[in-house]
């Protein structure tokens, strides 16, 4: 978000406001002030004062902040399960599963591969591994 100077990166946004949210792609940095991110990562955002098309957060693994468009990520709508059998991940992709362990579904949109948040990153499940809440 170019012009706001990095003497202040939060003042232009509302930090008693929090959401979570999912990276969905990819971004690099255009300024001094911006989050360079992957997809798939979990960031705690709060809402511009300014420009509603931007947040700033700060990515949950790794603690970096930054400045963001907000078309990059969904806010995250966790839907509780747990997890029937132990699975390894066999991609990057992928998360791990410990058999009976709560696990935090955030799309369960695809019917084969749910994707749940696994220590602050997002990674896929086998659908079949995990039976919802209620």
């Amino acid at each position: 978000m170019q012009g706001m100077g990095g003497d202040d990166a939060t003042k232009n946004f509302d930090m008693s406001q929090t959401i979570r949210v999912r990276s969905l792609y990819p971004y690099t940095a255009q300024g001094d002030d911006d989050l360079t991110m992957d997809v798939n990562l979990v960031i705690t955002a709060h809402p511009s004062k300014v420009d509603e098309d931007w947040l700033y957060g700060t990515i949950e693994c790794s603690g970096r902040s930054g400045t963001f468009p907000k078309a990059y990520v969904e806010e995250i709508q966790v839907t509780w399960g747990k997890a029937l059998y132990d699975y390894s991940p066999t991609s990057a992709d992928e998360a791990p599963l410990v058999e009976n362990s709560r696990v935090a579904v955030v799309d369960s949109s695809d019917l084969d591969w749910f994707k749940i948040e696994d220590g602050g990153k997002i990674g896929m499940v086998p659908a079949a591994y995990i039976e919802l809440d209620g």
